[in-house]
């Protein structure tokens, strides 16, 4: 199992693992009121006994980690409202996957452009200095970026960073085996 891995990104708003999501200290901890579960796999996400319990609210994306369609009206219409809605009210708000190194990151860097925080280029940086272990897969980017019917800037720059931040991450994993 992952240990717990959660980074802030901006005020309120936490990037994060499944480990994470479903640590009550974490949550506790860092005021998580919301949490957005990018995850088809009911195991790497908060039950319902468990939001109930710390009064969490939860929205689910279930996809997988690869290019998707089909959602473009439930992020804008539904989910990215949610959270921007949590952030105004100054509520914690967390957006996890299994391992939060693709489908959260790449959620996160879509919300951040989305709400207007950030521009596009912006958005990618300000995850990858915040969140190190990001390395999002660039179908699953793009899929994010498509639905806030934005592109993704420099496609083949960021593609070498997320494909090195990879294989870094693929090393390490060997070593602490």
């Amino acid at each position: 199992m992952l240990q717990p891995l959660i980074s802030l990104i901006c005020e309120k708003l936490y990037l994060g693992n499944a480990a994470a999501a479903t640590d009550k200290d974490i949550i506790n901890r860092y005021a998580i009121k919301k949490i957005f579960s990018v995850t088809d796999n009911w195991k790497h996400r908060p039950d319902e006994r468990f939001c109930a319990d710390l009064e969490i609210e939860q929205k689910i994306l279930p996809i997988s980690d690869e290019p998707f369609t089909g959602y473009d009206k439930v992020l804008v219409e539904n989910i990215f409202p949610w959270i921007k809605k949590g952030l105004e009210a100054e509520r914690g708000v967390l957006i996890h996957c299994a391992a939060g190194a693709s489908r959260s990151p790449s959620a996160t860097m879509a919300y951040l452009v989305w709400s207007g925080m950030v521009s596009p280029e912006d958005s990618i940086v300000m995850v990858l200095v915040a969140h190190p272990c990001a390395a999002p897969d660039i179908g699953v980017l793009k899929s994010f970026f498509k639905t806030i019917n934005s592109d993704i800037p420099d496609i083949d720059m960021v593609e070498k960073i997320f494909k090195k931040r990879r294989n870094q991450m693929w090393w390490k994993f060997l070593i602490n085996l």
